[in-house]
């Protein structure tokens, strides 16, 4: 006689459908508002469907649930942000920043509800594989994207900005030297997949298998170049440094730092050869948006852009003091509620409304209780971890998201990463990959060889 199907496995394979539908998005748009119906997007839409069917295995194993302090932090949280509403009404905060900040905290629901959907390695392995594939889609569009404009469709390059800002997609920018900046709103889930993708470099034994995987890495890696972001380059950093130390323990030396230096020398000759083959000034506009250097007055790269007089006042500047009056005016409000902050909405008064430091914001609105609720539950997952780390040298993917959850964390220093559901989506992912990880302990390895 069939087995019969039960309920809660109906549902989680449902929730577990429209978690890929939304890790895809995630990665490969960035803003999910492409198709936008009153206040619903896909975005929203999936992400509500996703906590409703993971409702149901989630209290039909209520017990362990209970035991899980994860779920309980959320939940505090949640009704400290209810609280946090109401203090922002009475201050009389920014009506639009206080929707926006609510709309973005409702997603911390996927925290408690991804575990319950990703319970197995191979679902995790599922859903690695679909933030891959959206990386291949956004990176692929912004190399596409970068090479029509500077060489063969130019007069497209306005009706493409139009149709990337209309749909909340992202900014395309035209700058000097040839160079467009080009930084989709999902620009941040490219360093995901390039720490997965470095992952599976260095665990492929095939030829073919790294050679694929290998080439995936570096279209990610170009994508992240042409962000031109300091926040962005920073946080690649630390997630490769991260991802290169992890990868050092979990395979070959000799295997990895062949493999990883290999590709850092092919991202730069593919680099290059775009200098050379649309005469773009990467290199050059790199150093000067993101470290006020000019490369080419001391290191002249031939052939590429025309050495003319070009002004090279410093290009940050200019946004490097609208960060300071925002900065400034929110320092002033956590002085002076430090503890509780006052409530969702609170903006600095110069820049009413246009606030980006997502700690400071943080801090501004919630306080410190706010920010260390918010925070905790990535501690209690990061010790986690660490006392299941032996289990991450034939699972290594656990580390690698949550690798690439820590380069969220410093990106969202200058971005509000975090309060938005492409941050949050990796808190989730992150939080249950670790739940994932198996009990190793001590002696078994050594066990397991003898036997």
């Amino acid at each position: 006689m069939a087995e019969k199907i039960k309920l809660t496995d109906i549902c989680r394979k449902l929730g577990r459908i429209c978690l890929y539908l939304f890790l895809f998005d995630c990665a490969a748009t960035g803003a999910g508002r492409y198709i936008k119906v009153g206040p619903l997007t896909p975005r929203i839409l999936l992400a509500a469907l996703i906590v409703l069917f993971a409702s149901v295995p989630f209290f039909t194993s209520i017990e362990e649930q209970i035991r899980n302090p994860v779920n309980w932090i959320v939940l505090i949280f949640m009704c400290y942000v209810i609280f946090e509403v109401f203090r922002g009404q009475a201050f009389g905060n920014n009506q639009e920043v206080l929707a926006s900040d609510v709309k973005g905290f409702i997603y911390m629901l996927l925290i408690p509800a991804v575990p319950v959907l990703i319970t197995e390695k191979k679902y995790l392995r599922r859903a690695a594989d679909v933030v891959i594939a959206g990386c291949f889609a956004h990176a692929a569009f912004c190399i596409i994207c970068n090479a029509c404009f500077a060489d063969l469709a130019t007069s497209l390059y306005r009706k493409i900005v139009n149709w990337a800002s209309a749909t909340g997609w992202g900014k395309i920018q035209y700058y000097k030297y040839n160079a467009y900046r080009i930084f989709g709103r999902s620009c941040i889930w490219l360093i995901v997949g390039c720490a997965l993708l470095l992952g599976r470099i260095v665990k492929a034994e095939k030829a073919r298998a790294v050679c694929g995987w290998g080439l995936l890495f570096l279209l990610n890696a170009e994508a992240i170049v042409l962000t031109y972001t300091r926040s962005v380059y920073l946080a690649t950093a630390v997630a490769f440094v991260l991802a290169l130390i992890l990868c050092l323990k979990t395979a070959p030396v000799k295997k990895v730092l062949l493999q990883t230096g290999a590709l850092l020398v092919l991202l730069v000759v593919m680099i290059y050869g775009q200098e050379l083959a649309l005469k773009q000034g990467v290199f050059q506009f790199a150093f000067i948006r993101c470290f006020n250097f000019d490369l080419d007055a001391h290191f002249h790269i031939p052939h590429t852009w025309a050495r003319a007089k070009k002004v090279t006042t410093p290009i940050t500047s200019s946004s490097d003091d609208i960060r300071v009056n925002t900065t400034d005016g929110l320092i002033e409000i956590i002085k002076e509620y430090p503890l509780i902050g006052r409530g969702l909405g609170a903006t600095s008064p110069t820049r009413d409304g246009a606030d980006e430091y997502f700690y400071i914001d943080m801090l501004a609105r919630t306080g410190v209780v706010g920010l260390t609720l918010y925070l905790l539950p990535i501690v209690l997952a990061l010790i986690r971890l660490l006392k299941r780390r032996k289990a991450l040298k034939e699972y290594p993917e656990p580390g690698l998201i949550m690798i690439s959850l820590i380069a969220f964390l410093v990106a969202t220093y200058f971005n509000p990463w975090m309060n938005s559901s492409l941050g949050i989506a990796c808190y989730a992912l992150a939080v249950a990959a670790v739940w994932t990880l198996p009990e190793i302990k001590e002696g078994t390895d050594e066990q397991c060889a003898e036997s």
